[in-house]
């Protein structure tokens, strides 16, 4: 970015070379920002003018500024602070540090942009089988690998306390790098010995309830591990395997999660209720696929 030695090669014995400079609301049009962003960006340090007439308060801008202001509108859509980008304006080092802060940032972005388009497939996709399988009353499903967030759902089933512990499962999520698949219910036989791994169910737990995620750049499967069990949760990962399913109706939301678990009754590995979307769903109609494992 631009330094002092620069703005003092600009003023030559107190003369403003002005047929070389661009008046602020000029330099403002180059990149579609606003004179009161740039004066905004002045303010706090991250991009000067070249000259300030100190007469009139008229500032001017150097065209080889418009490739510090790209730096940092880049940075600022980035989330790069602008105290930060200040500091480094004004040390006049340490761009490269901010360039791969930068870097990072934007690569994380695309992550997360890659993980919604995926999120909003995998969405369509689910409505697409949905509907393929409504009329079935019983069928197979072949699943992919799939990555559950689980939390414990202890007593009987409540509509509430499944809302809470959902809406708890997504709040987490983000700290973890994963982004939820829009697929949830609940799971049962998730543990011992199918896994490997004991989500002890007993002494009252009646299911887990469980969201279906996907990674995000960077993703680190045991922090995400390690910080889930920290919040009373456990990351499972399904493998692929065919499943038997059957379609659940019923107007009453609690019920219609009873009857689910009633349905599926004793499985040799993990059970599954999935909320399913039908063209004739409404706001009183609810309907789960139950998924027992099959091999």
């Amino acid at each position: 970015m631009m330094g002092e030695s620069v703005r003092r090669l600009l003023v030559a014995d107190g003369r403003c070379m002005k047929e070389e400079l661009l008046s602020i609301g000029e330099f403002a049009k180059l990149r579609g920002v606003s004179v009161k962003s740039l004066r905004y960006y002045e303010r706090v340090g991250a991009l000067k003018p070249a000259y300030v007439n100190e007469e009139s308060g008229y500032r001017y801008y150097s065209i080889n500024q418009i490739s510090d202001l790209d730096m940092v509108t880049t940075f600022i859509e980035l989330g790069v602070p602008l105290k930060e980008i200040a500091s480094t304006a004004a040390l006049g080092y340490g761009q490269s540090e901010l360039i791969e802060k930068g870097r990072e940032l934007a690569r994380e972005r695309i992550g997360r942009a890659e993980a919604q388009l995926l999120q909003l497939d995998r969405y369509a996709d689910e409505i697409a089988e949905s509907q393929r399988f409504q009329s079935k009353k019983r069928y197979e499903r072949e699943f992919a690998e799939r990555l559950l967030l689980c939390a414990p759902l202890a007593g009987d089933f409540d509509m509430r306390r499944y809302a809470r512990v959902t809406s708890a499962i997504y709040e987490a999520a983000p700290g973890m790098r994963l982004v939820p698949l829009y697929t949830e219910g609940v799971a049962r036989g998730l543990g011992e010995p199918f896994l490997g791994v004991s989500l002890g169910e007993e002494n009252g737990l009646i299911a887990y309830v469980q969201v279906e995620m996907l990674p995000s750049y960077p993703f680190d499967a045991e922090a995400a591990t390690r910080v889930a069990l920290e919040k009373g949760m456990t990351l499972v990962r399904l493998p692929a395997a065919r499943y038997s399913c059957d379609r659940v109706r019923s107007a009453d939301f609690s019920e219609c999660f009873q009857f689910g678990l009633g349905k599926i009754g004793a499985a040799n590995g993990p059970v599954l209720l999935a909320e399913q979307w039908e063209p004739a769903s409404t706001p009183r109609a609810f309907v789960l696929e139950a998924q027992a494992f099959v091999g």
